[in-house]
């Protein structure tokens, strides 16, 4: 018997898989609310890049007033009043977000906040999907329903670099890095939950992948 909303849907995956894109549609279409936990880690590598606090970034934080919205379907992110929504996308805090989203200490502070939306939106009566790599494994193991999200390196190369216009073999040596990193480090490491459903976009397009999330979801639930 199908169940009623409201519910928490997690996608997990590696980096370019296409996550964010994916979660922007099928929140749109489902009408679900939607929060893009990278963002959050985005700010504070940005943050760390512009004030070099190193191993003291996760005391320095609560100094420093976030603002993250996507009522607009668009990340928008703002860090003491400036919108950085663009700045957190530079190839410069890709390459750093992996070691800061490694430091225990800010993953707890982002974990936090991350269940705590979780918790008001679920309250309010609000179905979200929340999109990031410890999703169904750490922030909500208890979600509704999982996805895992990959595909092969080079196709997330080449979908990364139609994006910021770079080269194609640099981004997946990039990619390939990052993915290491983020599968070894010690805590919330980047790993498919047991009971996530994997789905291989390399040769599907985002319409696709959301079409076959939309009707994984119907079986359980009414949307």
């Amino acid at each position: 018997m199908s169940k009623h909303l409201p519910i928490s849907v997690a996608i997990d995956g590696p980096a370019g898989a296409g996550k964010s894109t994916v979660s922007r549609l099928l929140a749109a279409k489902a009408g679900f609310e939607l929060l893009d936990t990278g963002a959050m880690y985005r700010a504070y590598a940005w943050l760390d890049l512009q004030k070099n606090y190193g191993p003291e970034l996760a005391m320095q934080i609560s100094a420093h007033t976030f603002d993250f919205d996507m009522s607009s379907g668009k990340m928008y992110v703002e860090c003491d009043g400036k919108n950085i929504s663009e700045e957190i996308r530079t190839h410069n805090v890709t390459s750093h977000v992996s070691k800061v989203a490694a430091d225990p200490d800010v993953r707890k502070i982002a974990v936090a906040q991350q269940q705590a939306f979780i918790a008001h939106e679920l309250l309010e009566g609000k179905s979200v999907v929340l999109e990031g790599r410890d999703i169904g494994t750490t922030v909500l193991p208890n979600a509704s329903i999982k996805f895992f999200l990959t595909a092969s390196s080079i196709r997330r190369a080449e979908r990364r670099a139609a994006e910021v216009r770079g080269d194609i073999a640099e981004i997946a040596q990039s990619i390939e890095v990052r993915d290491a990193l983020d599968s070894s480090r010690e805590v919330s490491p980047l790993t498919k939950a047991s009971d996530a459903i994997e789905i291989d976009a390399s040769d599907l397009d985002v319409n696709q992948v959301v079409e076959m999330m939309l009707k994984e979801i119907a079986n359980l639930y009414e949307i």
